[in-house]
């Protein structure tokens, strides 16, 4: 049986995405490392180099080709780099399934792409904790049962005595204890002891490679927290809460203990005596507890919205901070102030002085995360901090988790499709960074913070202009509060903003310069080495627009409040004020006509040289309904075009004459619209994941296109009629006059496509840039991934 190991494991994939389908990643990574002498045939070096590349494949992909049924194993493997076994395998068995669509990345995998290691579970788990240096996970399940797992998923311990879920697990500063809060209304104290003396294990189903303990390892005789029971010479200590335990701590020395109850009750007891030190009466249900960094002073958040402070010593309250929603965890950073905490509540994460309740001062709140825009997520979900304070690691709910120094800068950010993690751990020994799923795996991070390496990743907005050649020049914000300007693959120049926030950027129509917005409402033009002012708007620069007619250079941008500022040849400025803050979007039609569009449907049009309205053009709209214009473009015969995503309505405008507006009926929401270069076609996006094809000179829908089950996000169309199309993690090349789509595994936000009409050009959440183009009539695509050396 097992010569069939190294064909069935290194090189037929039709095996490999059914064992991934049926039990998942991590069964098949244990595998690896269980059959690995009969796959590598005795250790074969060519066989070993297969198998490094086949288990890095697996930690990448294989959680996605187990979770989405459109996308087979090849379609994945065509993205490993050229030289992969793993590639050449999946170019073979391409070649053999004519019938099929695949997709080739001819420049492979990025070098930046991270991976995290994977590690099954045999139940859904509720929390979960570092145990030493070794990088061993104690993890706890719904059933109440406790286990200490290494990183390859062996059990090396099991602790059984809570009956019901356990709510929250926390190691001692010693490393010799960790104790575990339930919903039986207990915490448990339990010993760590030597975890070297397992015996030989056995391989489970369920939980991958597993050691089975032996009796004498399932430690049963753990120290409960509260009150003792003496029963001749032995004592088993025993005080149950009269409701569940939500949260239990342990102090920096490892001596004293915190917990807190749903019964509003927060206790403090000496572990080393053995004693009730102190219980103290909450006006709330209790979320979380924790001592400060000398351990004199104990915190508790709950859900009356306050953080409140407690001598041990002098057994009362000194202090307090009311926060504008509930904080769900508390967390200190080592070596911070006394009273420093960091509150994660559902819609912020800060660091909060916490002040005596008569003297709260915002001036002490540092909000972290500033530069991260909420508008792409709904809440912050769980946090972590490790022992030396480094970082601070959050969960959001759009499937990322966001690293930060102390002080607020994004520094990582780590994207899984497969969902939200449902609690988060930090070590800083290890430098490792672990998140347990609903899919019953916990997922294991390399983190390494060096100040002053910190990485420099792409934001997904972007401006792009092609010129003769392949590759485009992009203009592109940072993470860093800086913007750079690229050919292709290669850094031209980059700037960065120090004393403001940059909240926009656009290539002037010359590729001359890089015209930025800022947060604080200026406007600069970057040329070279050199920055010049342009002009202040009344608030933050949400957009810009660059225009070259004749001779002449025009700069439109518009702040968040609904002023408008145009700008000729750097020198001459007019002022638009708009009566609505919500424009969508503005075009200049000729040097001295400039069309504005608001979301309550109304459209102007403006004789920007004067600064005033052109009369009598003032349109407004379906005056007797409330509207909600979400997308709008003008076609080049002027024709405007806008969705109304609430009443599922195309708005049809010829703006340069007095005609009637058309109202057209869609079905349910269109998000976005496209025409196409020579107007006589236009694309609608839908929110149900679908595009629809409107043709102006028939007056009617004439194509539907079945993108994915995601809202359709941007759309760009070449001149030969190629559609690119971006919803939720699929970017899709449709061929005109062909049934046919290619869709792509990609997380992005906008694309763009080339004058000729062959390429398109993206930047995914990761910060890589991609090219794409149509082969063999819209059969497959090939992609030019351009990765960035980001340290030059």
């Amino acid at each position: 049986m097992y010569s069939y190991f190294p064909k069935l494991y290194l090189e037929n994939l039709e095996f490999i995405e059914a064992k991934l389908r049926a039990v998942g990643p991590a069964d098949l990574l244990s595998d690896y490392k269980k059959y690995r002498e009969y796959i590598t045939e005795k250790w074969d070096l060519k066989n070993m180099d297969k198998i490094r590349d086949f288990e890095w494949f697996v930690e990448w992909a294989g959680q996605s080709i187990k979770r989405l049924d459109h996308v087979d194993i090849v379609q994945f493997a065509l993205q490993e780099h050229q030289k992969s076994y793993v590639y050449k395998a999946a170019l073979d068995l391409a070649r053999k399934r004519d019938k099929n669509k695949y997709i080739m990345f001819p420049f492979g995998a990025p070098e930046s792409r991270v991976a995290p290691q994977l590690i099954h579970y045999k139940e859904n788990m509720t929390a979960v904790s570092f145990s030493d240096v070794k990088n061993n996970i104690i993890v706890a399940g719904e059933s109440g049962c406790i286990q200490i797992v290494d990183s390859q998923g062996i059990v090396l311990r099991t602790f059984e005595g809570h009956n019901k879920k356990v709510t929250h697990l926390s190691l001692s500063a010693n490393g010799q204890y960790f104790l575990s809060s339930s919903e039986d209304c207990t915490v448990k104290v339990w010993k760590i002891v030597d975890l070297n003396s397992y015996t030989n294990g056995v391989f489970t189903n369920g939980c991958g490679f597993n050691k089975t303990p032996s009796p004498q390892q399932r430690q049963k005789n753990f120290s409960d927290l509260w009150k003792v029971e003496k029963t001749g010479e032995k004592c088993l200590y025993r005080l149950a809460h009269n409701g569940i335990v939500t949260c239990a701590e342990f102090s920096p020395d490892s001596k004293t203990i915190v917990s807190v109850s749903h019964d509003k009750i927060m206790r403090i007891w000496n572990f080393e005596k053995e004693e009730v030190i102190s219980i103290f009466n909450l006006n709330g249900v209790p979320y979380s507890c924790m001592f400060s960094n000398c351990g004199s002073f104990v915190f508790y958040s709950g859900d009356k919205c306050t953080v409140e402070a407690y001598d041990i010593r002098n057994k009362n309250r000194i202090a307090s901070y009311i926060s504008p929603h509930p904080v769900k965890s508390l967390h200190t950073i080592s070596g911070g102030n006394e009273m420093e905490v960091v509150l994660q509540t559902n819609t912020s994460v800060s660091l909060q002085a916490i002040c005596s309740s008569d003297n709260i001062k915002a001036n002490n709140k540092v909000t972290l995360f500033e530069n991260f825009s909420r508008k792409e997520f709904d809440q912050y979900l769980c946090c972590a901090v490790p022992q030396d304070g480094s970082y601070i690691a959050v969960a959001v709910s759009n499937n990322k988790i966001l690293v930060c120094e102390p002080h607020g800068q994004i520094i990582r950010e780590y994207h899984e499709p497969s969902g939200n993690p449902v609690c988060l751990a930090a070590d800083s020994r290890s430098n490792h960074l672990l998140g347990i799923y609903s899919d019953q795996i916990i997922r294991l991070w390399k983190v390494e913070v060096k100040p002053g390496e910190l990485p420099t990743t792409l934001n997904t907005n972007f401006h792009a202009i092609w010129s003769e050649g392949e590759s485009p020049f992009i203009a592109v914000l940072t993470n860093r509060n800086s913007v750079k300007l690229l050919k292709g693959r290669k850094t031209i120049n980059s700037y960065s903003f120090e004393k403001r926030e940059v909240s926009i950027c656009c290539l002037a129509p010359d590729r001359s310069c890089v015209i930025c917005g800022c947060r604080d409402g200026s406007l600069w033009k970057w040329e070279g080495n050199e920055i010049t002012h342009i002009l202040n708007l009344s608030s933050d620069v949400c957009a810009i627009k660059s225009y070259k007619i004749t001779s002449e250079s025009i700069i439109v941008a518009l702040s968040s409040q609904g002023q408008v500022k145009v700008c000729f040849d750097d020198t001459k400025i007019q002022t638009i004020n708009l009566n609505c803050r919500d424009c969508v979007d503005f075009f200049l039609l000729s040097s001295d006509r400039l069309l504005i569009v608001c979301r309550d449907f109304c459209i102007k049009m403006f004789v920007i040289k004067s600064g005033e309205p052109e009369c009598p053009f003032i349109v407004i709209h379906l005056p007797l309904l409330v509207g909600d214009l979400y997308a709008c473009d003008l076609s080049c015969h002027n024709i405007l075009a806008a969705v109304d995503y609430k009443r599922s309505l195309l708005h049809l405008q010829e703006v340069t004459a007095k005609s009637t507006p058309k109202l057209i009926n869609v079905p349910q929401s269109p998000t976005t619209c496209k025409y196409s270069p020579g107007g006589e076609d236009l694309v609608v996006g839908f929110n149900y994941g679908s595009i629809k094809i409107f043709s102006i000179g028939e007056e009617q829908f004439i194509k539907e296109v079945k993108i994915n089950l995601s809202p359709i996000q941007s759309i760009s169309i070449g001149i030969e009629g190629i559609i690119g199309v971006v919803c939720k993690h699929i970017v899709a090349l449709i061929p005109p006059e062909s049934e046919q789509i290619a869709r792509v595994q990609l997380s992005a936000k906008h694309i763009c496509c080339s004058p000729d009409g062959k390429k398109f050009v993206t930047i995914n959440t990761e910060g890589n840039i991609h090219l794409l183009k149509l082969l063999d009539n819209g059969k497959k695509i090939s992609e030019t991934r351009l990765m960035l050396d980001l340290h030059l």
